[in-house]
Parts: structure tokens; C-alpha cells; sequence
């Protein structure tokens, strides 16, 4: 209803819109005509004349037309208020302080959020504040007072609030003095010529928003300081957009002098040492060598017990983490299969690692179990697909380069733990027995042709209540078939038939293993027991784990592998004639042991690492190059040694540990505890621990958030200590007295890493929300204008996002190849301040040159984790590179070398 404002009559009524009316604008009054527009309940947008109440159709008419107000949400300069996805968010107001010098536009949704913009805001990747107050949906925003104040009311909490816009003084001056410079004016209050190549890189005024010619003007301004040149048309990404955290980017003085050269870094990183024993069952095997073979992320580690040292089996690079291992009876040849979509199951050499086939793809999710023949030329695997996929592969030379696919089925709808190969049925070539069993069933399987038919178990009378119960493992001892339930019996079958059942352990029996000829078998235990029996099931001798030197964190029992007299210099595939001499055991808290069968002393591998979830935090020794420290999800802190390439000490808490650091005299470590990977509260959210370094006992304990810390920092010179949380607030102690000194809540996602400036003054901080900021220490407070600190010296660089790391992102690098999608997750720059390392969520390590600016290249590491790095950095001499993955868990050590070079004139 549009009136008469003088007459105060009704001029006209207009009936275009088909819901309620929510939001009305005039345009600003001219000698010609005067404009309406308006939004409905329908989320409809619709101009009119003003004078006679007539729709205009073609909105492009007006695409020039000011307004009085801007309170329509939708509108073309309030469009980038709604979100890229539909969240469920709704804006419900929105009001612009069109007259002021630098118009704000003030939106609201219904979640009850109020967030600031620069007007107008054309994209939803446009920065913002946010402010909560209101319990639910606001109705109305209006400026008063030009854009000093702010109201805002809501329907249904009956609140009616009055904010106060605060203005940085100095940040308007900085944005006159660029508005000045961009219209040619000489007067820029102050600023020198220098001063200027910062002005456009300043985070208090830039837009979140550029058109396309804007964005390549701002590139090649800021490609000779390798400052935050944005991507252009031709970007591989395709995005013309400024990342969020290159607004904050800001070139230091001395940038010409600081660039270096785009070619990657003469340096090379080479894999040492990985901890960390991903068990599953029955996935831990002797080589021919007698060393033991376990996974480790991607990679199959072979550990040597007499040199001490590692090498590792890498094919499984394109992947994802190994999940089973199986080996011949000689040891001659080891399959591995991994996880993903499609895995893919490799057969290789035992002794020198090398690939001798990559089988097809079969199976989905993962491959959980592998077996040899006795043979060795067969194969036959186990998917973790919910049809139980059952395949068998075949070596006609026996070397295994022309491994093929022979028979596969899909053998039932539950879980299958186990299958391997039993007692042939013929002397055929092509007939033989494959037992499987698992969740309630177990079957028997007989090779016809390219098709397995399965047999059900026949049971007698006195066995008939074994039948639902769950089998766990099996192995085939001599005529006999063994197998091990879900409550500590075996199973003795002849053909298909349950001949007897053993009360062989007081809990489940999880692993099995069992030697050719009449050495006899082993089987482990739920509760930590193994025992050894002959080839007639007469028990031989138990060996409690629990027993060890070094006893486990959880004694259960997941691998058991049998370790053949003289196995270390036979490479004859005739093994019915040795005895057992060792047995390998592997723990469910990923501790490998060996024991020795006749004295029965058990000796600890070092291949252990964390066992639970997730894997997250990570530091170095301020001043010993040859210590650092990890914390995860399963509750421990445990400190390395690089040069013994062993666990030194470790500790267990009582709750999930996801931050860590190392105070600079070397005495105490930080750490923050909380967090679960379900993503639920835990009772220990927002608990810190000061530990002793020495004795890794617990000196303090506070709490002072409700939410888990991600980042924990000390300060150079010791005196405080910051931790970020998750609640999006930066907590700031003092380390003397524990005390919490500030919270800093400029944040609007969650901190993901922090580092203190050389003098302890200041705190730069990185956000979920590709946030750059920086922070006071002394109180808390927030540096608006990143130019002032561009010349500031950082103690560490650990922070993904700023001008010395912007080069190792692989939309900005000089690497087309890289997939623009990928996000770094981690960096570090070493002492020297001449490399940077970075990994990202792909669990790939690269070199950079420091500091890395765009278009540079890098140096890739041979190995890679098998997800996300959680986090990296260099020891203390910058000799090596920890690297630790978030999922897979493993903790890799890298020696940084120099690249051989051919010397000048050499052919």
C-alpha cells in the first residue's frame, strides 16, 4: 500500500508479490522517478515505480538506481550475507549505514547471529564479525545515530539490544590514504611510497571481494615482493577470489632482499625410522631373513633385530594404509593388502622389498586377512566388504610375477575374520581345502574349477554348541584343521567334521599361527596369554606377556607368528624339518615382542607406538637434537629418541591428550587434554597438565575452559604459555604461576596453530576459518593492522597461513601438478631459517625453500602418511624432520641430506 505522504491518502496498492511482505527500500528521490523494492515470505525480490505502482520486470532498468536504505536481504548488495550452501540459514534483516563515510551493512539470521560486512557485500566468501546474543531469529536491524549504534530486536525472546560500532581510528585513516592513492591525489596523509605496496594488502580495509580485473592489477603489483598475488582467469582452481587469509598477508620491509629462487631446495629428506604398529590380526610375520615384517601406514617395515635397523616395502604409495600381511611358509614372499575403495594386494619379495605383482582389484573397503599355501603358490584373501568376499590367486611358476586371479565368491553376509588353507581333499593339482569362519559360522570351501563351493561344518553331538559361536582365527596342523572361539576353545576338525574341543584359554583366542611338519602351532590370547602346542595338541609351554620387561599398555594378543630354527640363513622352501625357535607377538597397544622359545625371556621391539583414534600432537626438545615427544587420543605422552630410534619413557593419563610442548629450558612439558573422535564432550575438555620432563609425572593440573585445546606454545623466554582452544578462544598463562593471565576471543572458529614473536610481545594465530591474526601478549588484545608487525622476527613458524609460507599451498605454487583441492595442514621451518617443510591432508611431506613464496617449488619425500599430518618439525640443530600422522598414527623420522650432484665435467 503505497500513500501519499502530504495528503496522507492512498495512492495506490500493488498485489504483484505472493506472500507476506517483509522488507521495503526507496530508491533516492530524482527529477524523473522514483523506485520501490521489496522482498516477500516467498523469497521473492520485485521493483515497482513509486509514483504509479507499476512492476517493472527487466531488474537490469535499475541495476544503477541509490537507495535510501538497504534493508531488503534480498537485494543485489546484500546477496553475499546468505551462505555458498544451503546450512539452513536464513537472513532476516539486514540494514546498511548508507550515509556514512565507509558503509557498514549489518545482517542477522535465524540463529539469532548479527555480523558486520563492508557494503556492498557480493559474495559469501566476504569477512565478517559475528556477534550472538539473541536466543533465536532476529526480526529487525536498524542503524541510528548514522553507524555509531545499532538496534536489534527478536520476536521471540522480546529483546530489544542497542550495540555501539567501534571504528579503528586507524584503519579509516589507512583506507582514506588508499582511496586517495587510487584516485591520484598526492595528500596520503603521511604514507611514503614504500608505505603504499602494504596499503593493498592490509586485512582492516580490503574487501572480502574483488572483481576479476582488480584481482590481476593486485598481482602484478605484489609479484615483485612475492607478497598475496591472488589467482587469476586461468588459475588451475578456476577461482577468482582472494583466499580469506591472504588479506592479512603483508610483505616485510626488506621483501626483495628476503625473496630467494623458485627451484626447490637442494635438499632431500630421507625415511629413517617409523614408529607405530597398525596390529590387526594375524599381520605380523617372519621374512626368510628372520626379521620381522609388520605395517606401519603405508608402509610394510622390515625390521632387522641384529643390525637394529628398518627397510621398508613402499609400494602401497597410491593407497591407503596397510591392513593385513600374510607370508609363505618359506618367507620367501609376503602379501600385503590395504584399505581403500578398491585395495589392492601385493605380493613381494621378503628379503629385498621389491614388488613382484600388484593383483587385481577385488575386493572392497580393505583386504583383512592373507594366507599362503602351503606351497606358496596360492593366495587367498579375505575382504572386509559386508558380503564377506572370499578370493584365491594363483602363481603357476610360483615366483609370482604372473599372479592371477583364479576363483573369488561373496561367502555370506557376516563379518568373516579369517581364511586360509587346509587339507588338500586330492592329490589334484587343482583341488584343495579353504576354511573360513568368523561372526557365528565357519565353512569349508573346495576349489572347482574357477568356482569355490562351499561345505557346512557337520558336528557331532557333543560339539553341537559350539556351532554360534564366533571363530576367530585357524590354521592347519598336520591332517588337522584348528580353530580358535570367541571363548578361549579349540576346535579340532578332521575334513568337515568337529572331531574335539580344547579349554586351551580363559578368554578369546585371537591369533593363531602354525608351523609346517610336526613343529607345531601357537595361539594368543584375549587376556595376554600365548601358549605353544605340538602337532598332537598337547600343550607344550605358556608365556605370559604381561611378564615382559617392558610389560604392554593393553595385553591382548592380536598376532602370533612362529619363528623356524635357522631360518635366517635357509632360504629352502623345505621347512617340515625345523623347529621353533622364537615366537613374534604382537599387542593390541601396537608393542611387538619377541620370545625366545626355551629360556622364555620376552624382548620388546621397538616398533611400538600409539594404539587409539587419532594421533595429534607433536614437539621437539628446545636444545637436545636427539629428543621429542608425542601425545594422542589413547591417553599416553611419550618421549623418542632419534639416534636409539626407540621409545625412551611414556606415561599414561586419564584422559585423550591432543596438545603438547616442550618449556625452552627443557624441564616441563605442556599439555592440553580433552577431545574424543566422535566428536562428543569428554570429562577431561578443556584440562591442562604440567608435566616433569624427566619422570613424566604431573606436577599441575587446572582448568580454566570447557572446550579442548588444539595448540599448546610457550614463549621464548618461558614466562607464559598460550593454548588454543576450541571454542575459538586464545588462553594466555602465566608459567610461573599458572595463572591465566587473557582471553583473546577475536577468533570465530576454532585456533589450529599459534606462535610467539623472538621477544615474547606477540602471538600470531591461525583459524578453521583460514584466519590470520595476531595478538598481544601482555594483555590479550588484538593487532587490527598486520603491516604493523610485518617486520616483527617469529621465535617458530608453525602457522599455515602468511607471507613466508604462501608458496607451499598448491593453488599459489609454482607446481601445476598439484591438486589445487588439497589443504596444507602442517608446516615448520627449521632453525636456519632456510627450509620450510609442509604436509598436508593427502599425508604428503614437501621442502620448501624459506621463505616460500609464490610459484616456487619443492622437493617431494618418497613416503607418505596414509591420511591427514597431523603435525612436523624440525629438532632443535635441524638435522631431522618429525612427521606424525593424524589416522594412521605412525611417527616418521626424516635425516635432511644433500642432493648429489655430478660434479663439473663428470660423464
Amino acid at each position: 500500500y503505497v500513500f501519499d505522504n502530504s495528503m496522507l491518502r492512498l495512492q495506490h496498492m500493488i498485489t504483484q508479490h505472493s506472500s507476506a511482505i517483509t522488507h521495503l527500500d526507496f530508491s533516492v528521490t530524482n527529477a524523473k522517478m522514483q523506485f520501490l523494492q521489496s522482498n516477500c515470505a516467498g523469497h521473492e525480490l520485485c521493483f515497482f515505480e513509486a509514483d504509479t505502482g507499476m512492476y517493472i520486470p527487466a531488474a537490469s532498468r535499475l541495476k544503477d538506481v541509490k537507495w535510501t536504505s538497504n534493508t531488503c536481504p534480498l537485494s543485489w548488495a546484500a546477496q553475499g550475507t546468505w551462505p555458498a550452501e544451503n546450512d539452513g540459514t536464513e537472513v532476516t534483516a539486514c540494514d546498511a549505514s548508507l550515509k556514512s563515510h565507509a558503509p557498514t551493512l549489518a545482517a542477522a539470521d535465524n540463529f539469532g547471529r548479527i555480523r558486520l560486512y563492508r557494503f556492498p557485500v557480493s559474495s559469501s566468501s566476504a569477512k565478517f564479525k559475528e556477534n550472538r546474543v539473541h536466543s533465536q531469529h532476529v526480526t529487525k536491524l536498524r542503524w541510528a545515530g548514522g553507524d555509531s549504534h545499532l538496534l536489534s530486536c527478536s520476536a521471540h525472546d522480546k529483546c530489544v539490544l542497542q550495540w555501539r560500532h567501534v571504528v579503528d581510528d586507524a584503519a579509516v585513516e589507512e583506507e582514506d590514504a588508499f582511496i586517495k592513492i587510487g584516485t591520484g591525489s598526492s595528500n596520503l596523509h603521511g604514507f611514503t611510497e614504500e608505505d603504499m605496496g602494504t596499503l593493498s594488502r592490509d586485512v582492516t580495509y580490503a574487501p572480502g571481494q574483488k572483481i576479476e580485473d582488480e584481482l590481476e592489477d593486485d598481482a602484478e603489483d605484489d609479484e615483485k615482493f612475492g607478497g598475496a598475488a591472488v589467482k587469476k582467469k586461468n588459475d588451475v582452481s578456476g577461482n577468482a577470489t582472494t583466499p580469506k587469509w591472504l588479506l592479512a598477508v603483508v610483505p616485510p620491509s626488506d621483501a626483495v632482499h628476503k625473496a630467494v629462487e623458485s627451484s626447490p631446495p637442494k635438499l632431500k629428506l630421507r625415511l629413517v625410522w617409523s614408529h607405530g604398529c597398525q596390529v590387526e590380526r594375524s599381520s605380523i610375520v617372519y621374512n626368510a631373513l628372520g626379521e620381522a615384517v609388520y605395517p606401519s601406514g603405508k608402509l610394510c617395515v622390515i625390521y632387522s633385530p641384529r643390525s637394529h635397523t628398518q627397510r621398508f616395502y613402499r609400494g602401497h604409495h597410491a593407497g591407503g594404509p596397510v591392513s593385513a600381511i600374510g607370508a609363505a611358509p618359506n618367507g620367501l614372499f609376503l602379501a600385503s593388502g590395504d584399505v581403500a575403495k578398491r585395495p589392492r594386494i601385493h605380493v613381494w619379495d621378503g628379503r629385498a622389498g621389491s614388488t613382484a605383482v600388484i593383483l587385481k582389484s577385488f575386493h572392497r573397503r580393505s583386504v583383512s586377512s592373507l594366507s599362503f599355501s602351503a606351497d606358496s603358490r596360492r593366495l587367498v584373501s579375505v575382504g572386509a566388504d559386508s558380503d564377506g568376499s572370499l578370493a584365491v590367486w594363483r602363481s603357476l611358476s610360483g615366483e609370482w610375477y604372473d599372479g592371477l586371479l583364479q576363483a573369488a565368491v561373496h561367502s555370506c553376509d557376516r563379518t568373516v575374520r579369517f581364511a586360509c588353507f587346509g587339507v588338500s581333499n586330492t592329490s589334484s593339482i587343482d583341488k584343495f581345502e579353504i576354511c573360513s569362519g568368523g561372526d557365528g559360522h565357519v565353512y569349508f570351501w573346495t576349489l572347482c574349477g574357477r568356482e569355490l563351493v562351499s561345505s557346512e561344518a557337520l558336528w557331532t553331538e557333543q560339539q553341537h554348541h559350539h556351532r554360534h559361536k564366533s571363530v576367530l582365527c585357524g590354521a592347519a596342523v598336520n591332517d588337522r584343521f584348528v580353530t580358535g572361539l570367541s571363548d578361549g576353545q579349540l576346535l579340532v576338525w578332521k575334513g568337515r567334521v568337529c572331531e574335539k574341543s580344547i579349554k586351551a584359554h580363559d578368554d578369546a583366542i585371537e591369533s593363531m599361527h602354525a608351523a609346517s611338519g610336526e613343529a607345531g602351532f601357537a595361539t594368543g590370547s584375549r587376556d595376554g596369554v600365548v601358549k605353544l602346542w605340538s602337532s598332537r595338541f598337547r600343550h607344550i609351554k605358556s608365556f605370559e606377556i604381561t611378564e615382559a620387561p617392558v610389560p604392554p599398555l593393553e595385553p591382548r594378543i592380536r598376532s602370533v607368528h612362529l619363528g623356524l630354527a635357522a631360518a635366517a640363513n635357509s632360504l629352502s622352501s623345505d621347512s617340515s624339518t625345523k623347529k621353533i625357535v622364537r615366537i613374534l607377538v604382537a599387542c593390541a597397544s601396537s608393542e611387538v615382542y619377541e620370545i625366545a622359545k626355551e629360556s622364555g625371556s620376552i624382548t620388546l621391539f621397538p616398533g611400538e607406538g600409539h594404539y587409539l583414534n587419532d594421533l595429534w600432537a607433536l614437539c621437539v626438545h628446545p636444545s637436545d637434537p636427539d629428543v621429542f615427544a608425542t601425545a594422542g587420543d589413547d591417553m599416553t605422552v611419550r618421549v623418542w629418541s632419534v639416534s636409539a630410534k626407540r621409545l625412551l619413557r611414556k606415561a599414561k593419563l586419564d584422559g585423550p591428550l591432543r596438545s603438547i610442548a616442550w618449556s625452552p629450558d627443557g624441564t616441563k612439558l605442556l599439555l592440553g587434554m580433552g577431545g574424543t573422535k566422535s566428536g562428543t564432550r569428554h570429562p577431561k575438555d578443556g584440562v591442562f597438565l604440567l608435566l616433569d620432563a624427566t619422570t613424566l609425572r604431573v606436577t599441575h593440573e587446572a582448568r580454566d575452559s570447557r572446550y579442548w585445546f588444539r595448540v599448546a606454545s610457550f614463549s621464548p623466554d618461558g614466562t607464559k604459555f598460550a593454548f588454543g582452544s576450541t571454542d575459538h578462544k586464545i588462553y594466555l598463562y602465566d608459567t610461573h604461576s599458572t595463572n591465566l593471565i587473557q582471553k583473546s576471543a577475536s577468533h570465530n572458529a576454532y585456533i589450529t596453530h599459534i606462535d610467539f614473536s623472538t621477544d615474547s610481545k606477540f602471538i600470531q594465530s591461525d583459524a578453521a576459518d583460514f584466519e590470520h591474526l595476531y595478538h598481544e601478549t601482555s594483555d590479550g588484545s588484538q593487532i587490527r593492522l598486520p603491516s604493523q608487525l610485518k617486520d616483527i622476527q617469529w621465535h617458530t613458524w608453525s602457522c599455515i597461513y602468511g607471507w613466508p609460507v604462501q608458496g607451499c599451498w598448491p593453488s599459489l605454487s609454482g607446481e601445476k601438478h598439484r591438486d589445487p583441492r588439497i589443504k596444507i595442514t602442517a608446516v615448520s621451518r627449521n632453525p636456519r631459517q632456510s627450509l620450510l617443510a609442509a604436509g598436508d591432508d593427502a599425508g604428503e611431506v614437501r621442502l620448501f625453500r624459506y621463505p616460500s613464496l609464490q610459484n616456487q617449488l619443492s622437493v617431494k619425500c618418497s613416503h607418505s602418511h596414509a591420511s591427514e599430518l597431523a603435525s612436523l618439525d624440525f629438532t632443535c640443530d635441524g638435522s631431522h624432520l618429525i612427521s606424525i600422522g593424524k589416522h594412521d598414527r605412525t611417527i616418521a623420522i626424516w635425516q635432511v641430506e644433500e642432493e648429489e650432484e655430478e660434479e663439473e665435467g663428470k660423464v
